[in-house]
């Protein structure tokens, strides 16, 4: 395969680094590409990796590029995520949703094999589920902006492929946590990047409930491998798909978790009133049609995250705030 594959964070570079290392071509597009990111994370790898410097706003360069490089198969992970999207509504909504409608343009007019768009548990109206998983069929249309582009962007790759035929296949990550720069403003990732300094200092450690309240967490290279088993030609186009380890953990219970794999760690939580658990996704789907299940427990994702922080070192763009 040749991916095009736009946004340089973390499930981008992750894809790409994964698609580089099973002997795929990748050409990675982001408006400002972090190259100490990109070395840090491929090695070997990054001289095999195209990086263009190109804002998926930009319609007419978006096009020029997909016909120019060849590509067969998008997947589009960038976009603006939290307090970036909240604080400025109109580019961001420019950004995540006329962005992807750029994208699915181009990708209409250069006939590509399959487009692969990254999505959100966060599109469920979980007020409207009563049931203990969410299933793709659920209520969906939260009121939050970022959630709201999401949906935005899922109907526009719906209308898509079925007035032109396009081959699609719509994730919906879990809360997805790893190794990275998160300048998409990713609230999750920029809390666990603060939880994992301040665990390679030594600690204390301290979970507020505003960041580790009940959470879904995705490590970053499932995250990928599930965007690469979307990708495969032999796996069926036009589905929706949720991408989670079925696993919901408390505050108290990533603690646990943290105690247990370092013992001599300080570490407290935020007294707050009880929070119901949210349900958990339902991940059978994407089992059986994409032959994707996760591999990381937290504790395991935790562990490799570490292992990263050793092997590559701090981030020079990793936050130091959520703990």
């Amino acid at each position: 395969m040749k991916l095009l594959i736009t946004g340089a964070g973390l499930i981008g570079v992750n894809t790409a680094q994964q698609a580089l290392a099973a002997g795929h071509t990748v050409v990675l597009l982001d408006a400002a590409p972090n190259r100490t990111y990109l070395h840090q994370m491929l090695g070997k790898h990054v001289d095999k990796l195209s990086v263009v410097r190109a804002d998926v706003c930009d319609s007419n360069g978006l096009l020029k590029i997909v016909q120019d490089q060849g590509v067969d198969t998008i997947v589009h992970t960038a976009g603006l995520i939290g307090k970036r999207l909240d604080e400025d509504p109109f580019n961001g909504i420019n950004t995540n949703v006329m962005g992807s409608m750029n994208l699915l343009e181009a990708a209409r007019q250069v006939s590509v094999r399959r487009f692969v768009f990254l999505s959100s548990f966060g599109v469920y109206a979980r007020d409207l589920i009563n049931s203990e998983e969410i299933t793709e069929n659920a209520p969906i249309g939260r009121t939050r902006i970022y959630a709201t582009t999401k949906v935005c962007t899922e109907q526009l790759i719906r209308a898509f492929a079925e007035r032109y035929d396009l081959n699609t296949v719509i994730l919906r990550p879990a809360a997805v946590y790893g190794f990275g720069h998160y300048s998409g403003g990713s609230g999750i990732g920029t809390a666990m990047a603060g939880l994992m300094q301040k665990i390679m200092a030594g600690g204390p450690v301290h979970l507020p409930n505003r960041s580790f309240r009940s959470n879904e967490y995705l490590y970053c290279k499932d995250a990928a491998s599930a965007v690469l088993a979307a990708c495969k030609p032999e796996n069926p186009a036009g589905g929706t798909y949720n991408v989670g380890t079925g696993i919901v953990h408390s505050a108290q219970e990533l603690g646990d978790i943290l105690t247990a794999w370092q013992p001599s760690l300080d570490i407290s939580l935020e007294p707050c009133d009880p929070i119901p658990p949210i349900a958990a996704l339902n991940v059978r789907a994407a089992a059986q049609d994409l032959g994707f299940r996760a591999t990381y427990s937290l504790q395991d994702g935790l562990t490799d995250y570490r292992d990263n922080l050793l092997t590559i070192g701090p981030h020079p763009a990793a936050p130091v705030s959520g703990t």
